[in-house]
């Protein structure tokens, strides 16, 4: 048997704010299936996994527009969608680990670094 739970009981079992449930209602990722005899909107257990799913992928990094393209994307696309943002995110790390060193660098002078230092890091980060 479908159950149904209203947005209260969603939040409350998984987490979120109502902002993002009428964030993916707006986005047409989910849509609530009525209301109950209180007027309170009331949501399958169809929809109920949805979310989850997009809570999922928005915690591998990929955005609300993307989610929804992935829901019209097969295997295959949704492999090379990940492979995409596994090297977007092997890109980020890069770049957090040069951000750390070079503040650790940073901490460790006893004076600041002149602007020639600075000119040739700007430089290489748009490389």
């Amino acid at each position: 048997m479908n159950q149904t739970k209203t947005l209260s009981e969603i939040r409350k079992e998984l987490g979120i704010s109502r902002k993002a449930i009428q964030g993916y209602e707006k986005h047409e990722l989910i849509s609530p299936c009525g209301k109950d005899k209180y007027g309170h909107l009331i949501y399958d257990d169809k929809t109920v996994e949805r979310i989850i799913r997009i809570r999922f992928y928005q915690k591998l990094g990929f955005s609300v527009k993307e989610i929804k393209e992935l829901s019209y994307q097969d295997d295959d696309q949704l492999k090379m969608a990940l492979d995409d943002k596994k090297q977007e995110t092997e890109k980020m790390i890069l770049m957090l680990q040069r951000r750390y060193y070079l503040l650790e660098y940073l901490i460790c002078e006893t004076k600041m670094p002149d602007i020639e230092f600075m000119y040739e890091e700007i430089k290489e980060e748009d490389q």
